[in-house]
């Protein structure tokens, strides 16, 4: 089981008070190569089934403004991550071969499970945990 934890890159790529698509593709890129392509085309599925694109900003506008509700977030990522190996293979007498992921996506991952690098990941959205 590999952890992902992009929070502290997060917080550096986002000073001011609005999500910045050039930012955020600066952020993902060093935090998540290869993921990029993979989120951007999710997107572009998902408004092209009738999702505004208005709301996707208001919710990325929402993570990157509410710096104590990101920081909650975090704080339960690390919770529930923090030893998840050893207790899954207490329970369950084995391992389990997953990544998972906590970034600021594009509205596109409240636990999406996929393949990512040739993995199977999961990739919690920070900007979903509270929208």
């Amino acid at each position: 089981m590999k952890i992902i934890d992009t929070y502290p890159a997060l917080l550096s790529s986002f000073a001011g008070s609005e999500f910045s698509f050039p930012l955020w593709k600066k952020y993902i890129d060093s935090s998540l190569p290869g993921l990029y392509h993979k989120l951007v085309a999710d997107v572009k599925d998902m408004l092209s089934c009738g999702a505004s694109e208005e709301d996707c900003i208001k919710v990325l506008n929402n993570a990157v403004q509410n710096y104590g509700q990101l920081e909650a977030a975090h704080e339960s990522f690390i919770n529930v991550t923090n030893n998840l190996d050893q207790t899954v293979r207490k329970r369950f007498g084995k391992g389990v071969d997953v990544t998972v992921a906590f970034y600021l996506g594009l509205c596109n991952g409240a636990g999406w499970v996929t393949d990512y690098l040739g993995e199977t990941s999961i990739l919690l959205g920070a900007e979903k945990f509270w929208s």
